[in-house]
């Protein structure tokens, strides 16, 4: 019995040993991913300042965004996206309606009315006049080395958002104008701020011109080596442990929304 109690002493203080051992190569690892992170950040970080990166997010836009077929022949299948637009977007979005004789109408009730007055014609205009018409561009922006990157945990908060819809011309069409802030986990309380983007959409369903740009990128001032750490750390836990991830919206200090300067105008 006592040499049976002794060997398994000496087993436990083996597996001790060996415990210790696989405990020190987890703090390695995680201090490996945190550097390889640190990196990553500042290369984030880099790209989104440098001069050329505007043009480089438009050609990405130009490759990947759809037609303006395929798009049109998506808003005719969703009739009910109207309903959508009248009933939750008019309060939650910045709208002018330029009606067809001329007016110029910004109320929610003002563009209801004027929707109900013209009963269905250019009905396709009321359906893709919501944020919906984004989805396109912003999925464009979206890849491991583009605006907004997934490996990074990277987000977009929309800071200001607004929309034109025209019926003055021949051919009617919608506008949209959208500053968006793209931000990383920094910790549990608050996300690291990288930039702000304005971004402009065209949509003419009788020219079949649907055309989407970044007009300007603002990058944030050159970031701290806390505040690196602290991203750093922030995302090599999480790529750690994914599931100590946490649900809901995290505290973001946005940038203020910014108009286009003179000599931005939008390019068709």
């Amino acid at each position: 019995f006592l040499e049976t109690v002794e060997d398994i002493m000496k087993e436990c203080q083996y597996f001790k040993r060996w415990l210790c051992l696989e405990e020190s190569a987890a703090e390695f690892t995680i201090s490996t991913i945190e550097l390889d992170m640190r990196n990553e950040i500042r290369n984030y970080a880099r790209t989104l300042q440098a001069p050329e990166y505007k043009s480089t997010l438009n050609n990405t836009i130009q490759l990947q965004l759809p037609s303006a077929k395929s798009l049109t022949e998506y808003y005719e299948s969703h009739p009910e996206l109207t309903e959508y637009t009248m009933k939750k977007e008019l309060s939650r979005m910045d709208y002018t309606v330029h009606t067809k004789d001329g007016k110029r109408i910004t109320k929610p009730s003002q563009i209801q009315a004027y929707q109900k007055e013209i009963n269905g014609k250019n009905d396709l205009l009321w359906r893709c006049s919501n944020q919906s018409i984004l989805g396109d561009v912003v999925a464009a922006l979206t890849s491991s080395n583009g605006l907004i990157r997934p490996q990074m945990e990277a987000g977009t908060c929309v800071d200001y958002i607004s929309l034109v819809v025209d019926f003055r011309n021949k051919e009617p069409f919608v506008r949209v104008e959208c500053f968006m802030n793209v931000s990383i986990p920094c910790n549990t309380e608050i996300r690291l701020a990288l930039a702000g983007v304005l971004v402009m959409v065209y949509f003419c369903p009788g020219q079949q011109k649907f055309l989407g740009q970044v007009t300007r990128v603002f990058p944030c001032p050159s970031l701290t080596e806390n505040q690196v750490n602290a991203a750093a750390e922030s995302l090599s836990y999480y790529s750690y442990q994914p599931t100590k991830i946490k649900t809901g919206s995290p505290k973001f200090q946005p940038f203020s929304a910014c108009m286009m300067e003179q000599g931005d105008e939008w390019k068709e």
